[in-house]
């Protein structure tokens, strides 16, 4: 969690990976980008931190599915409402082209939001929204 409040050298990743028996390598060009992946694999771990950029299904699945389908293609654990609320398998949610799951207690959830007042229709929740319980 400090590297989230803190900027954090090269060298203070590389004692806490040995610390912590973490092999560390930066692999790209100037071998920079070893202080971001030390300090997502901490948050990963914790379970309770990190917007998701990548898992599978997440960036071509688009228009409407069933929660169910969601959970079922994606790989996603929950969907929720930005109230917290869990949704059933067969509400509709209506998918954007920027999906973008959170870690929250080791689970993957998708959050979304009422769209269609008069029926059990979602959307995924908003960009801003997602933003506001990730950073």
């Amino acid at each position: 969690m400090r590297a989230k409040r803190e900027i954090l050298t090269e060298e203070q990743a590389y004692s806490l990976a040995k610390k912590c028996g973490i092999f560390l390598k930066g692999l790209t060009g100037r071998k920079t980008g070893i202080i971001g992946a030390l300090a997502a694999t901490g948050l990963i771990l914790g379970g309770n931190d990190g917007r998701v950029l990548w898992m599978q299904n997440l960036r071509e699945a688009t228009g409407q599915m069933t929660v169910d389908t969601i959970k079922k293609k994606m790989g996603i654990d929950l969907v929720m409402t930005t109230e917290n609320i869990p949704l059933r398998d067969e509400d509709i949610v209506l998918l954007s082209d920027w999906n973008r799951p959170l870690i929250k207690n080791h689970k993957s959830i998708l959050y979304v939001e009422h769209y269609n007042t008069n029926k059990n229709e979602y959307k995924t929740a908003s960009k801003h929204f997602i933003k506001s319980l990730s950073e």
